[in-house]
C-alpha cells in the first residue's frame, strides 16, 4: 500500500537507524549524486543518504520506484506524464505532478510506459495526476 514504507535520513547507518521518517509517498524522486543519493519530496526539499542510488532503491524494495536513467528514480505514484521529443532527436523527460521534469533513457520509456498504465489500473488517480 502506498505510504506504508518509509525512508530515513541516514537510513543505512547503523543498521537502519531511525531518524527523520519520510513516507515513501512523499518521496518524489531520487537522485544519484556520485556514491550519495538524494531524495527529494513535493517541495523539491532533498535529504542526503550515503549510499549509491542503486543500493537505495534495493534496501527500499518498493514497487513504485522505477529507475528512468541512470541518475534518477521516480516515483510512479507521482508522473504526471511522459513529455516525448518532437524532433525526435532530443531528450525525453518523466514530468512529476509538482513540476519537475526528469530524463528518462529512450530505452526504457516503453517499459516506463507500462509500468504507469499497470500502476495506475491498480491504484485511483485523479485527473491532475495525484494518488486519490
Amino acid at each position: 500500500m502506498p505510504g506504508f514504507y518509509t525512508i530515513k535520513k541516514d537510513t543505512f547507518r547503523n543498521k537502519y537507524a531511525v531518524r527523520n521518517v519520510l513516507p515513501f509517498k512523499n518521496v518524489y524522486y531520487l537522485k544519484a549524486d556520485g556514491s550519495y543519493t538524494q531524495v527529494f519530496d513535493e517541495n523539491n526539499e532533498k535529504i542526503t543518504i550515503s549510499y549509491r542510488l542503486g543500493i537505495v532503491q534495493e534496501k527500499m524494495n518498493c514497487l513504485y520506484f522505477f529507475r528512468c536513467h541512470d541518475s534518477y528514480s521516480v516515483n510512479l505514484l507521482h508522473v504526471k506524464n511522459i513529455v516525448k521529443p518532437t524532433d525526435g532527436y532530443s531528450e525525453y523527460y518523466v514530468e512529476l505532478t509538482n513540476g519537475v521534469r526528469i530524463k528518462c533513457s529512450r530505452k526504457l520509456v516503453d517499459e516506463l510506459d507500462d509500468r504507469l498504465t499497470a500502476i495506475r489500473s491498480q491504484i485511483s488517480v485523479n485527473k491532475a495526476g495525484q494518488v486519490a
